[in-house]
């Protein structure tokens, strides 16, 4: 009898377990479409599945075809922290400048929308360098 009282104890509490487990998924994807809503060229996760199928609290990011950031190429990287930092500076209502060493790495086509944040660095003939804010 004390054995059928404690099994259904426990079945009880796992019950509230998953419950909660339910409440922190469902606040996590809430907040993630937020913030996906205001990003274009990645989106993030709040959940990552294990090898075993659980789903654990996490923040990935990923580019805007779902892959991982970790596995992006140099120019989407840069457009990610691009998205990101613009979210923060909407956020915040900051102005932070963005600073690219290789802006080679884009096209006229897949140039980021980067107005009122790139500064462009300029060797010259002396030893100074010529900035330009765009």
């Amino acid at each position: 009898n004390e054995q059928r009282t404690i099994g259904s104890e426990i079945a009880r509490l796992e019950g509230k377990i998953d419950k909660c487990k339910e409440y922190a998924q469902e606040k996590a994807d809430i907040i993630s479409y937020r913030v996906n809503g205001k990003m274009n060229n990645c989106k993030i996760e709040m959940w990552s599945t294990q090898k075993d199928g659980n789903l654990i609290p996490d923040v990935v990011i990923k580019g805007k075809n779902g892959v991982k950031y970790s596995t992006l190429n140099f120019s989407d990287r840069i457009k990610t922290c691009i998205e990101l930092q613009r979210l923060f500076m909407e956020k915040y209502e900051v102005s932070l400048p963005i600073w690219i060493d290789e802006a080679a790495v884009f096209s006229s086509d897949n140039m980021p929308s980067i107005e009122g944040q790139s500064v462009l660095l300029y060797a010259s003939e002396d030893m100074y360098l010529t900035y330009e804010k765009k």
